[in-house]
């Protein structure tokens, strides 16, 4: 029997951990959330998904985890600008989490990030951040 997992089945299995993290943060602060909301992305495919909607706040939240640096990096301007044009009138949150954004590269890409969401309604926190955010809107 092989143990091995691959790279896109780890992160899978990474990112699903990360959002239920996420969901159990928000069960314990009692906030009522739906998660995978449909949603047109900015190519038009309306097969994509968003993780959370918060309907109280009308917020959307993408997350996003690395543990290492990779491909996640690289995802985080289309989940950005996703967040920006598509979702309404609504505000959204693109949560990161990870070992990866504690290394210098990650904070750059938290970083970039902040600065590509400066006076939006968008909003880019890290995981330990998240909670405060939150109750913060």
């Amino acid at each position: 029997m092989n143990n091995y997992e691959s790279q896109g089945a780890a992160a899978n299995r990474s990112g699903k951990e990360f959002e239920n993290h996420i969901a159990s943060l928000l069960d314990s602060l009692d906030i009522a959330y739906d998660t995978q909301v449909p949603y047109k992305n900015l190519y038009g495919s309306d097969r994509a998904r968003m993780d959370f909607y918060i309907p109280s706040k009308h917020l959307y939240i993408e997350c996003k985890n690395q543990n290492v640096s990779g491909s996640v990096d690289e995802k985080i301007p289309f989940c950005i600008e996703n967040l920006l044009g598509q979702v309404g009138e609504g505000n959204s949150m693109l949560v990161l989490g990870g070992a990866h954004f504690a290394t210098q590269r990650g904070q750059d890409v938290y970083s970039w990030a902040n600065k590509r969401v400066e006076n939006t309604s968008c909003s880019v926190v890290l995981e330990d951040e998240f909670v405060v955010s939150i109750q913060n809107l």
